[in-house]
């Protein structure tokens, strides 16, 4: 009888706990081990190196500041894919099963209030690819079911009320890229036959399919994939030039039988019909080996943008680090525009910067993606470069990431809207500062304080911090690191809690072993 009355009552003292659960508050890219109160001030320690709110995978920036919309409603996973619908909203696309308070399953439609609308189709798996024409949402990915019907990993629903159309081109792997005219859709991903449950045709890679009916056109153009760690061939396809012209990019070593490196293009009034535009973006310095191509953005003049994971673009020796700018007619010629987008986490066996997404906004561009370097400038996955100068503006929203930045933290997809920019991606936080271990949060005004003690690793990884103990004006950070504020320090040093510096302690301590214990009581550090 006394078990039910504690249970009962932990249950009440849960929920209360719950209901006051501040969903904006301060997230971190990795652990947290210890943590601590005195006073107005949060101590946190851990493995992270990042500290900022809870703003994860889907937020709005507003242009001048660089600042998330705090009432836009917040995505429980992953987002993809996003598409204007044309009245100020977004119909967005990922791996995710709650938006705001709705539940919608990889799909859903987000009104230029910043409403979850009631159009809910959702699909089984995770959505990759979104375009609007006409009436109908095209919707790519890997899943099996469609707004309730079996649609294997491309189907279209209608734009205002979700129902499914009649319209199932049925092919056997997953589907990355959608775009359409007046009376075809395109798709590109990953498979190598189309209709495949009625009438079976080889397409590898590449599909072409009336609007009216999803049975394949006779229109064949392959394209071949060239990285087999890879999951997708073709990322990316957009129409231009009144629809005779279709760029098609991604993880590409041939087109239509033709060696394209990474993206090229072809006409779209005959069969594996290449042209001989070819900006070969290369991985490395090897004339053989193509880099990834993930975003591109064709002007209205005479410039293409292209972004992804590559170093060289038409020859060897034209160095661009991730993203560049070539001419749209000719060979095409690449312009002196060189941004350089890398980081100094790089690992070539792990750990690939890249460019994700590419935006083109009045006079600057946004950039992004995995990346913390551009130009030399700190920047975290996202940035906005000048188009004349190819430098970096002062706008800097700090995207979360990592010394070892995994894609958990990278920016998938960005849309610009007269209400800001929408980012899309991985990542859990935006706005944040970068914290090396331990941190400090004012709880009074919900801020990260400038507290900052710089912790290092001289071999170059990130610090972690084990213990946390405070007494008085000094904080104890026990932990993985050997240094502070640029001074040497291993394993366990006494900081400054106002000004964040190095504090003469135990100057004659050499401890080689993590601290599991740090302690303060009757004025004595037990460690």
């Amino acid at each position: 009888h006394s078990f039910v009355i504690i249970f009962s009552s932990f249950l009440f003292f849960t929920n209360q706990i719950l209901a006051q659960l501040d969903k904006n508050f301060f997230v971190v890219n990795e652990s947290v081990e210890d943590l601590i109160k005195m006073d107005n001030d949060l101590y946190i320690a851990g493995s992270f190196s990042y500290v900022g709110p809870n703003a994860p995978h889907a937020v709005l920036l507003n242009y001048q500041t660089g600042q998330f919309d705090p009432l836009f409603p917040r995505v429980n996973g992953p987002v993809y894919a996003c598409i204007s619908d044309n009245n100020g909203g977004w119909f967005i696309g990922g791996d995710f099963t709650k938006v705001g308070t709705e539940t919608r399953n990889n799909l859903a439609h987000i009104t230029s209030s910043g409403h979850v609308s009631s159009w809910n189709p959702g699909t089984n798996g995770t959505v990759r690819a979104l375009f609007l024409s006409g009436e109908n949402i095209y919707v790519g990915g890997a899943f099996t079911n469609l707004g309730g019907v079996g649609r294997n990993y491309v189907g279209a629903v209608n734009a205002a009320n979700g129902t499914v159309v009649n319209w199932d081109p049925n092919p056997n792997g997953s589907v990355w890229a959608i775009t359409a005219d007046e009376n075809y859709v395109y798709i590109g991903g990953n498979f190598s036959a189309v209709n495949v449950d009625s009438n079976p045709q080889d397409r590898f890679n590449l599909a072409r399919f009336p609007k009216t009916s999803g049975i394949v056109d006779s229109w064949i153009c392959n394209v071949e994939q060239y990285s087999v760690s890879l999951p997708f061939t073709v990322y990316g396809l957009q129409l231009y030039d009144n629809n005779s012209t279709l760029y098609i990019w991604g993880n590409i070593i041939n087109i239509g039988g033709s060696t394209r490196r990474g993206i090229g293009r072809v006409n779209t009034n005959a069969s594996n019909s290449v042209q001989s535009w070819n900006p070969n973006v290369l991985r490395t310095s090897s004339s053989t080996i193509p880099g990834v191509v993930y975003s591109v953005y064709i002007t209205e003049g005479d410039t293409v943008y292209i972004g992804g994971l590559f170093s060289r673009v038409r020859t060897t020796t034209t160095i661009r680090n991730n993203i560049a700018a070539v001419t749209k007619s000719g060979t095409p010629t690449v312009y002196a525009w060189d941004p350089n987008i890398y980081a100094d986490w790089y690992d070539p066996s792990d750990y690939r910067p890249q460019v994700n997404s590419i935006i083109v906004k009045d006079n600057v561009i946004y950039a992004g993606g995995k990346f913390n370097l551009v130009g030399g400038r700190r920047r975290h996955n996202l940035v906005e470069i000048d188009r004349v100068t190819g430098n970096a503006t002062q706008w800097d929203p700090h995207i979360a990431d990592s010394k070892f930045n995994d894609d958990s933290q990278k920016v998938s997809i960005l849309l610009t809207s007269n209400g800001g920019l929408f980012v899309g991606g991985q990542f859990p936080s935006v706005n944040g500062k970068t914290r090396k271990g331990v941190a400090k949060i004012n709880l009074q005004t919900n801020s990260i304080s400038d507290w900052d003690p710089n912790l290092g690793l001289s071999w170059g990884g990130d610090p972690t911090v084990q213990k946390i103990a405070v007494y008085n004006s000094t904080v104890f950070v026990g932990g993985n690191f050997d240094s502070v504020g640029g001074q040497y320090k291993k394993t366990l040093a006494a900081i400054d809690a106002n000004t964040g510096q190095l504090q003469s302690f135990l100057t004659f301590s050499n401890i080689t072993t993590p601290i599991s214990l740090l302690k303060v009581k009757d004025s004595k550090l037990y460690v």
